[in-house]
């Protein structure tokens, strides 16, 4: 998906944006932990809407009863932006990067996952001569912006969950 679910460690720039968007996306939530809870499979949620990169995005006060694994990873091009000032439940928590996120499947159907980064010493010649070395280091050492996210900011309590 693009925006994170409503409610994550990046509520500032995610499905929280309009109510609209809210209320569908707090249904897709339910909607997928009820799916969990009834097949026992393994549910993640990946987004890249905010450009950085950061793991456990709904282990928020929001989602305290029911936490679905999630990443962003918006690590591919756009303007980098600063890290929510409150991701303490990341464990991975990288900005002003460029990369991509590695899904090993375990037989049992399980999931991990592993950041890997992208420097600019691994730009291909071929780039680097149609762009420039200029643009591609502007990349790498300037493309970045000072906006930072908000983070969750709970409704009335827990984001409802039905099971």
């Amino acid at each position: 998906m693009h925006a994170a679910l409503p409610d994550s460690l990046s509520s500032g720039h995610s499905m929280n944006d309009s109510a609209q968007e809210q209320s569908s996306g707090r249904t897709v939530y339910a909607e997928l932990l009820a799916f969990r809870h009834s097949t026992k499979k393994n549910v993640y949620v990946l987004a890249s809407h905010s450009h950085f990169v950061m793991n456990n995005i709904y282990a928020t006060a929001c989602h305290a009863a029911d936490v679905l694994p999630g990443w962003i990873v918006g690590s591919a091009g756009a303007v980098r932006y600063r890290l929510p000032q409150d991701h303490a439940a990341a464990t991975v928590a990288m900005t002003d990067i460029y990369g991509y996120l590695l899904a090993t499947v375990a037989p049992d159907g399980s999931m991990t996952f592993e950041f890997k980064q992208v420097k600019e010493v691994d730009v291909p010649g071929s780039v680097v001569n149609e762009f420039s070395h200029e643009q591609v280091n502007w990349c790498f050492a300037q493309n970045k912006a000072t906006f930072a996210p908000a983070g969750a900011v709970c409704p009335a309590g827990p984001t409802p969950t039905t099971h």
